[in-house]
């Protein structure tokens, strides 16, 4: 441009011999506009860089979270070569548990996954231990009437009668935790025996393939299984299930690059692991009623459950004076307790969780804050936020912690709260601080800083999960009506703690880009009610966060995922959307657990517990700020 403008300047001058020469009033002339000049180049880098700022920060951002978690990975491998350390059974990847050393210990090994998955009906011949299981009777109907023939390779030295044993309780929990979360029936595959000297209790660990409906969220028109009621589960099920995890598959789904069709057809592999039960010290080192056992599995399997359970029951109320335990918790009568890792003695397995400590209404706010600045407090955390609007439903959820579950600390995230509404929460003796208290940081794309749009959500769960470890996850009006132990126990056992409960179909609200996004097609997507985000809890390190939470951070930081062009909160749910797909994905299909949440006042009076312990009051509440707690 500049030498555009020499050369016109000198074309206005008269041909001279010699070389050409630059006057100086040309010189000036072109001094005079450079200022245009520079400044028009200015312009046009800041319109570049306004353009381009949303995806470099969503880009930049995620890269950097992404990067930290997996340095953090590597430093644990470096530490700890063999496996990953633990410190609760939900910390532990797919297919493994964590051992008594503190590792994580495989339970199903790569040799029999690829066993199953070139022969699933057939035979297979000494698979790393794992059979084929005849199962007969009707499943869909009284799982007690089940018949269990199980296979055992000659060179297994195991008790068939204890493995039998083992079989017909852990698919008695298969059965109805599939009927009562997924409406869904199961095929029983194969089995294997559990030996596990040194890092846990003996057990047996099964294969099934779920069935379940086309259209979950229309089981009366789709589906002939019945859901049971809570109370109904909870009495069936025997609670010898540990774990449950997704079988990993070559052959599930499209190649890279296509869109995904999700449906329930492709036939996902479940791998269950399931631990012997005892009431004595003399069932674990082969005495006791092994004798009757073995005489009532001769004659009817359904039944020596049943004289097993009949056996023990006048235990029951002992049982639960002596330790506490409520077979409401979720656990069977006689599950709840299994033999230790040397197999020698009988020991609960269903321990309150760790911040179920006992405690006296009465300490007083000093003393309760004393102990928060001590850290003489669970490792439990607690994350809410809120804006000045949510500034009443934030004070009785954080009054309802204080008097549910005192030891537990509260960490908050500022939407735009104001200075004063700032100070008061640092001064209530529960919260450990208030983050984002300054306003939202850099790093913080514009779509994301917008309530409505709820992208603020999952970056803020990402880094409190992965800061502490073990959090709960409820919105500002959200109120606790009971002690959080049952829910902390299913998130230190499991590494996740989802509700349903927004809806009963997710897809009119749940808007068709963002299943594009997630290389799926709407219309092949099979879904049930949308996941809630107003009730959440994750362990780190756990599969739940590198399969549910990154993800959810990723959409959240790109604004066609979480805002997705033409969306709005008539036919879009934003975070619930999002967590949902991630959480219907066929390798994922993680378990709500609806039965803790009220959409009305659960109990009457308020200093009583109540079952359904999580009432979504939507500021609703004011019984425990306004008492003083």
């Amino acid at each position: 441009m500049l030498s555009h403008m020499c050369t016109a300047c000198r074309s206005s001058r008269k041909p001279s011999t010699g070389r050409p020469t630059t006057t100086p009033s040309c010189r000036l002339r072109v001094l005079a506009i450079l200022p245009s000049v520079l400044a028009a180049f200015a312009l046009l880098q800041s319109s570049l860089f306004f353009l381009l700022s949303d995806r470099i920060i969503a880009a930049s951002a995620a890269a950097r979270i992404q990067q930290q978690h997996q340095q953090d990975e590597e430093e644990r491998s470096t530490q700890n070569t063999k496996a990953r350390r633990c410190d609760y059974e939900g910390n532990c990847p797919a297919l493994t548990f964590c051992g008594i050393s503190g590792h994580c210990v495989p339970y199903l090994h790569r040799g029999v996954i690829q066993g199953i998955s070139r022969d699933l009906n057939g035979s297979i011949s000494n698979a790393g231990g794992l059979q084929p299981i005849a199962v007969s009777g009707d499943a869909t109907a009284d799982a007690s009437t089940l018949t269990i023939r199980p296979k055992i390779s000659s060179n297994v030295n195991i008790n068939t009668t204890t493995l039998t044993h083992c079989l017909h309780q852990c698919i008695i929990d298969i059965i109805w935790d599939e009927r009562y979360y997924f409406l869904s029936t199961v095929n029983i595959t194969h089995h294997q025996p559990h030996l596990s000297p040194g890092e846990g209790p003996d057990g047996c660990v099964v294969i099934y393939e779920r069935h379940g409906p086309s259209n979950i969220y229309h089981p009366k028109e789709s589906w002939h299984v019945r859901q049971p009621t809570t109370d109904e589960w909870r009495e069936k099920r025997m609670g010898v299930l540990v774990r449950r995890d997704a079988v990993p598959e070559s052959d599930i789904g499209l190649p890279v690059g296509k869109k995904q069709v999700h449906r329930q057809q492709q036939r996902q592999r479940w791998a269950v692991l399931c631990y012997n039960a005892c009431q004595h010290n003399e069932d674990c080192i082969g005495k006791g009623l092994e004798q009757q056992q073995r005489q009532a599995i001769n004659e009817n399997i359904g039944v020596a459950t049943r004289n097993f359970l009949d056996y023990f029951s006048h235990t029951k109320a002992k049982r639960r004076e002596v330790d506490g335990f409520s077979p409401s918790g979720g656990s069977g009568n006689m599950a709840s307790f299994q033999c230790d890792a040397q197999r020698s003695a009988c020991q609960r397995t269903n321990k309150n969780a760790r911040s179920n400590y006992v405690f006296d209404h009465e300490w007083g706010q000093q003393k309760l804050s004393d102990n928060v600045k001590a850290n003489q407090t669970s490792d439990l955390v607690v994350l809410s936020y809120a804006s000045d609007s949510y500034m009443k439903g934030l004070s009785e959820l954080a009054a309802s912690l204080r008097y549910w579950a005192p030891h537990v600390r509260l960490c908050v995230y500022s939407l735009g709260l104001s200075t004063d509404n700032v100070r008061t929460i640092e001064a209530w003796p529960n919260v450990i601080e208030v983050v984002w208290r300054n306003g939202y940081p850099k790093g913080i794309p514009p779509h994301a800083t917008k309530g409505k749009v709820y992208a603020w959500k999952p970056i803020a769960i990402a880094e409190t999960v992965k800061r502490f470890g073990k959090v709960l996850i409820f919105d500002a009006g959200s109120v606790i009506r009971g002690p959080l132990d049952p829910v902390e126990r299913i998130l230190e056992s499991t590494g996740i703690f989802l509700v349903w409960g927004q809806d009963d179909n997710m897809m009119p609200k749940a808007h068709e880009k963002i299943f594009e996004w997630f290389n799926y097609t709407k219309s092949t997507f099979v879904a049930g009610p949308h996941y809630s985000g107003n009730t959440q809890g994750y362990l780190y390190p756990s599969e739940w966060f590198d399969n549910i939470v990154l993800p959810s951070y990723k959409c959240a930081m790109d604004k066609e995922c979480i805002q997705p062009e033409g969306s709005s909160l008539s036919n879009h749910r934003y975070d619930q959307t999002s967590l949902s797909i991630i959480s219907y994905q066929h390798h994922v299909m993680a378990q709500p657990h609806t039965e803790f949440l009220a959409s009305s006042n659960p109990q009457t009076n308020f200093r009583q517990p109540a079952e359904k312990l999580i009432w979504t009051a939507r500021s609703g509440s004011n019984h425990y700020f306004s008492s003083g707690y």
